[in-house]
């Protein structure tokens, strides 16, 4: 997916039932709407990470697993994971590719 210079970009880890398509955590990157706030423009779609749902340690896997596949798809984090329990954990992130 094209990426758009000067925008920012928010990743996002899905970690309970109703936020994922399956049993696995996933994790995905979508454009910041540019009035504030998170957007709704995928720009990595969504990815299942090796972690369950149902782990009871996906609190010390996650972040992790997380930062793998987005330096697998050519994005690096640039702040700490921000964990709000009831609907995921989020970070900025820019990508390492050309626009």
């Amino acid at each position: 997916m094209k990426t758009i210079e000067g925008a920012t970009y928010t990743a996002s880890i899905g970690l309970l039932a109703d936020t994922v398509h399956g049993e696995h955590c996933d994790i995905q990157v979508t454009q910041d709407d540019p009035d504030g706030g998170y957007g709704l423009t995928a720009a990595m779609a969504a990815t299942e990470l090796p972690v369950r749902i149902d782990d009871p340690d996906k609190s010390d896997l996650v972040e992790d697993a997380a930062d793998e596949v987005l330096a697998e798809h050519g994005w690096r984090r640039i702040s700490a994971w921000d964990w709000d329990q009831d609907s995921g954990v989020y970070a900025r992130v820019v990508t390492n590719k050309r626009a």
